[in-house]
């Protein structure tokens, strides 16, 4: 049985797009959604030279969390839905947010393209590897085209969008 839902989110189109494959997924198992942003560390170290690190985390932060607390609201209503912010390696702290939080199933949709997934792997790459509940993504899953009775094939741990209704990208 599906009752909790983590949906890992980024802020980009690829999430806003997600949303009502989530709020459908929810609904249909009763479900509840917990959104999660991971702040991973800045890519840049420029506004160190003017700034503490600490002043630098403490307003990335604050952003961080006033996008999360306002992003899909009207798809995911607080209190209903929670809302999770964590900060380090993306993949990592997917990961162990769903292991710790005991989630059922993690839904994230996927905006890597193939060369970047060949060359550098992808978020959903690594969690698809590292997660131990089931995962399903935006775009469909290769091993697989139909559903038997709902469910992926033996072994595959990725449930396709079309056991929610909707149609394979």
């Amino acid at each position: 049985m599906i009752e909790k839902i983590l949906f890992p989110v980024d802020f980009s189109p690829s999430c806003v797009a997600m949303a009502p494959f989530v709020k459908k997924g929810a609904a249909m198992f009763s479900a509840k959604v917990t959104l999660l942003h991971v702040l991973e560390p800045p890519s840049s170290g420029f506004e160190l030279y003017v700034r503490p690190l600490r002043e630098v985390e403490e307003d990335r932060e604050q952003v961080a969390r006033a996008k999360l607390d306002s992003f899909l609201v009207s798809e995911f209503l607080p209190p209903a839905s929670s809302r999770v912010l964590r900060m380090g390696d993306a993949a990592t702290r997917i990961v162990e947010t769903a292991r710790a939080g005991g989630f059922d199933l993690i839904i994230t949709p996927t905006h890597a393209g193939v060369f970047r997934r060949m060359l550098l792997g992808s978020t959903t790459a690594k969690v698809l590897n590292d997660a131990e509940c089931p995962i399903t993504q935006k775009r469909s899953c290769p091993c697989h085209s139909s559903i038997v009775s709902g469910f992926a094939p033996s072994g595959c741990r990725r449930i396709p969008k079309e056991y929610f209704g909707m149609p394979a990208s």
